[in-house]
């Protein structure tokens, strides 16, 4: 039974008690209230006495029950509910230590988020940019592309008129081969009908002029008197 109980039980008692002296009070006192039945104010009065008498005896009753009975208990179990209050004070304490340990760390993370986020907008607004710009690289790319399929195209044909023109040229080298060979004989038969017997050496100048030219100790006189390197000069061949 716990203290709570005990002061319950040990009230109803006291109520009990009180009762059954109020019973024998009314059973002695009976003559008394015929006596004074038919004054009402007295009556009245002898009713207010009793009941004050009744909560003295009832209150005086429980003091001494409670204090013969559950002081100590009382005080023993106020010193631990005392100690157990103590407790919840410190456990109280660390808590609110820890909660503004934790409120720190919450306004700290706050602000990280908060950077972070502002991170995340440049990041993205970067991100925007470059994907700007990969699409403009991607059509210059596609742009690029179709201008080296152009030029391979062309470059294709190209490399068919090189070879055209190659052949031609070949044509063209036989063809100056020839005619120079013949140039050389009419030169050579020009100089010969010019030269010869009076010359034996000649050159042709510039302008495609034959001049006749003799040797003067080891230098080459050509024309009107003109002196002329041995590489210019040719012999006649009469």
């Amino acid at each position: 039974m716990n203290l709570k109980d005990k002061i319950i039980y040990k009230l109803r008692d006291s109520v009990e008690a009180i009762r059954e002296n109020r019973m024998l009070r009314n059973l002695k006192n009976t003559k008394f209230v015929n006596l004074v039945r038919e004054d009402r104010k007295a009556f009245g009065v002898l009713l207010v006495i009793m009941f004050l008498g009744v909560i003295t005896a009832g209150s005086f009753t429980g003091h001494v029950i409670l204090t013969e009975g559950g002081v100590n208990e009382i005080k023993n179990n106020l010193s631990v509910t005392q100690a157990t209050l103590d407790t919840c004070q410190n456990h109280l304490l660390d808590c609110n230590y820890e909660k503004t340990g934790l409120s720190n760390q919450i306004t700290s993370l706050n602000g990280q988020v908060s950077s972070l986020n502002e991170q995340m907008v440049s990041l993205n607004s970067n991100l925007g940019s470059c994907n700007s710009e990969k699409d403009a690289y991607n059509s210059q790319f596609q742009i690029c592309t179709s201008e080296k399929e152009n030029v391979a195209s062309d470059l294709d044909f190209c490399e068919e008129d090189r070879g055209l023109i190659m052949d031609d040229l070949d044509d063209c080298k036989y063809d100056y081969e020839d005619i120079f060979e013949d140039y050389e004989k009419i030169e050579e038969n020009f100089a010969k009908d010019k030269c010869c017997p009076d010359y034996d050496y000649y050159t042709v100048t510039d302008d495609k002029n034959i001049l006749c030219c003799y040797e003067d100790d080891g230098d080459f006189i050509c024309g009107a008197g003109e002196e002329t390197d041995d590489d210019d000069v040719e012999e006649v061949g009469c």
